[in-house]
């Protein structure tokens, strides 16, 4: 559980609860994540993005490859049947320094935090080092 704390009265405080279970596969890792909001608040949801996702369930699927890696995501809101697909593939080019490709699939109802963003479907690259 997490409790995320705010002066703000409009925001107020809330308590995410969450189940996970994680598994290796090889160079693979599967997480399944279920969160919800423990105790109900007095302001509007969908003026917090991390509310009104909850409960959502979230499904990560990473595997690491000689050439470099590879992440599908898939977030699936309940309340109004909207979700987002998310896939990257990255490339090593040295230790360092790695090209990463990718793109944010939000899709479903227009009336869910991710539905509601469903004009802002993306394709990404960037170029990331670190040490």
């Amino acid at each position: 559980m997490r409790v995320a704390e705010s002066p703000d009265a409009l925001v107020s405080n809330i308590l995410i609860a969450r189940a996970e279970a994680e598994r290796s596969f090889g160079d693979s890792s599967l997480l399944v994540t279920y969160a919800d909001n423990a105790w109900s608040f007095p302001t509007d949801p969908l003026l917090l993005f991390d509310r009104a996702i909850l409960p959502a369930l979230i499904v990560v699927w990473n595997r690491t490859e000689a050439w470099g890696a590879w992440k599908i995501v898939w977030a699936a809101g309940f309340d109004h049947g909207d979700g987002l697909i998310k896939a990257e593939l990255s490339d090593n080019l040295t230790d360092s320094w790695r090209v990463t490709v990718g793109f944010d699939y939000p899709y479903g109802s227009r009336e869910g935090p991710f539905g509601y963003r469903a004009d802002a479907r993306r394709a990404h690259a960037a170029l990331r080092w670190s040490w």
